[in-house]
C-alpha cells in the first residue's frame, strides 16, 4: 500500500512539473500512458509535426485521421500538435520579419556589448536588440523603470547608445 501511495504520489508530481511547462492555453498536455491506441497515427503526427507547418497538410491530416473513425481523444491529440505547429510557424513568420533577421552576426555581438555596460538583464537586452528603439518613449516600452534604475547621466548616455546601437544600415544578402 506505501508503494503504491508512492508511486501515485510521484505520478502526480510528474503530471503538475508538466502541466505547469505548457505556456500557451490552446496547447495540451499529452498523457503519459505507454500503451496509446493512436500508435499509427502518432507516427504520422510526430512526422508532420517534425516536417512541416503548413495548414494545408494539418488539415489533411485531420480529415484522413476523421475519416479512420478518430475518438475524441485522438481529435484532441492531432489539434494539439496543430495547434503546436500553428505557434511555431506563427513564431517563425515574426521573425523573418524582424529587423533583427537582417543583421550580421558581429552587429548583434557589438550591440550586446555596448548593452553589457548598464545593469540590464539578458532578456531586456534582447528585448532592445530586437526592438532597436530609436528615441526614449520606445525605450520606456521595453524598460518601464528606466527612470528609476539609472542617474539623469546615465540615461542621457544610455539614450545615446540605444540610438546609435546599429551603426550603418546595410542590408544582409539572402
Amino acid at each position: 500500500l506505501l508503494q503504491y501511495q508512492a508511486n501515485v504520489a510521484e505520478f502526480n508530481a510528474a503530471r503538475v512539473r508538466e502541466r505547469q511547462r505548457v505556456q500557451h492555453p490552446t496547447v495540451k498536455v499529452r498523457s503519459i500512458k505507454k500503451d496509446s491506441p493512436l500508435d499509427a497515427s502518432r507516427g504520422i503526427t510526430v512526422m508532420m509535426a517534425k516536417s512541416s507547418s503548413l495548414p494545408k497538410a494539418m488539415n489533411q491530416l485531420l480529415n484522413k485521421t476523421k475519416s479512420a473513425a478518430a475518438t475524441s481523444k485522438q481529435e484532441g491529440e492531432i489539434k494539439t500538435c496543430i495547434a503546436h505547429n500553428t505557434i511555431i510557424h506563427e513564431a517563425l513568420k515574426y521573425l523573418e520579419k524582424s529587423q533583427t533577421s537582417r543583421r550580421y552576426q558581429s552587429e548583434i555581438r557589438d550591440a550586446y556589448k555596448k548593452l553589457s555596460k548598464y545593469p540590464l538583464t539578458f532578456l531586456e537586452k534582447m528585448n532592445l536588440i530586437n526592438t532597436s528603439p530609436k528615441d526614449l518613449p520606445g525605450m520606456l516600452c521595453v524598460l518601464d523603470d528606466l527612470g528609476l534604475r539609472f542617474s539623469k547621466e546615465v540615461m542621457d548616455k544610455f539614450e545615446q547608445d540605444c540610438s546609435t546601437l546599429w551603426a550603418t544600415k546595410r542590408q544582409r544578402v539572402k
